[in-house]
């Protein structure tokens, strides 16, 4: 187990990098927790989850701009999703497509997706990378620092719950002592 542990301490940034170029939101949120047991720094997560984002971000919108729309007309029959929705969407992102990109991506799970819509709608390369360099940049700092504040959090809130637990107990302890005094004394009453 130690050994693991080793690895994955010793790997973690190059684990963090890949996390968030394939999925997203979890890898910072845990790096900020290790960056709160001081494991990890703050600014070098920060810096790679946001170099990470940004490729990650290009791969995906790359794809869905090369094969998207031939993947749409062509299995889209299949998912409901007909010509018609694809013309609106284009319509869509041209109008709006700056402040989608903007907003969805500090909502979990609508990052890529917004993405993939902004791909297949063939956004234009320059607009897009315009609008997710400091999108990625803030995103990385947000996800690190609320993964740290969490994880400064949990170890709180693992003291508390331990010193509540042992208040509690004790609590119980002298109900339970309380309610066995109070019966023998009822019992002798009776007797």
């Amino acid at each position: 187990m130690d050994r693991i542990l080793e690895l994955l301490i010793g790997y973690s940034y190059l684990i963090l990098f890949w996390g968030v170029v394939v999925e997203g939101e979890i890898f910072p949120l845990a790096a900020g927790w290790l960056v709160s047991l001081s494991l990890l720094n703050f600014y070098a997560v920060v810096g790679i989850t946001f170099v990470g984002a940004f490729v990650g971000d290009l791969l995906w919108f790359a794809a869905a701009r090369h094969w998207g729309r031939r993947l749409v007309e062509k299995y889209g029959r299949w998912l409901w999703f007909k010509s018609e929705r694809l013309k609106k969407m284009e319509e869509y992102f041209a109008r709006n497509g700056k402040k989608t990109l903007w907003v969805t991506k500090f909502i979990y799970s609508f990052g890529h997706s917004s993405i993939i819509v902004a791909g297949i709608a063939k956004m234009n390369w320059r607009q897009f990378i315009k609008i997710d360099l400091p999108a990625s940049l803030l995103w990385a700092f947000l996800f690190t620092l609320l993964g740290k504040l969490l994880g400064a959090s949990f170890y709180l809130m693992r003291h508390l719950a331990r010193d509540l637990t042992l208040a509690g107990g004790g609590v119980l302890l002298i109900i339970i002592v309380f309610q066995a005094s109070f019966r023998r004394y009822l019992n002798r009453q009776v007797d």
